[in-house]
């Protein structure tokens, strides 16, 4: 934080796993604001939110790339992160 302005925030949520005994960590969305991107401040929130996940007993963490803005870019700052990528979402439109 910088004054009153937040820089970026990070949601997050645990659970055990519907395939196995393991808590599973979920990164349930992250945004940086665009005057602070390409500071370190995305890296940062992973590193709370990884720290938070392990001293909660999650043995791993997934994140969801659906924003639909600049998704390969995004993409490849998490994978910088050490994440990999694992699956599909798929999305359906109602009208």
């Amino acid at each position: 934080m910088e004054g009153n302005l937040v820089a970026g925030f990070l949601a997050q949520y645990n659970h055990i796993s519907q395939f196995s005994d393991d808590r599973v960590a979920f990164e349930n969305g992250f945004f940086v604001h665009p005057a602070y991107r390409c500071h370190g401040i995305a890296g940062q929130l992973f590193a709370v939110y990884e720290q938070w996940a392990k001293e909660n007993g999650c043995r791993y963490t997934y994140c969801s790339v659906t924003t639909e803005v600049d998704e390969e870019k995004t993409i490849s700052r998490l994978e910088k992160l050490g994440y990999e990528r694992c699956g599909t979402l798929l999305k359906k439109v109602f009208t």
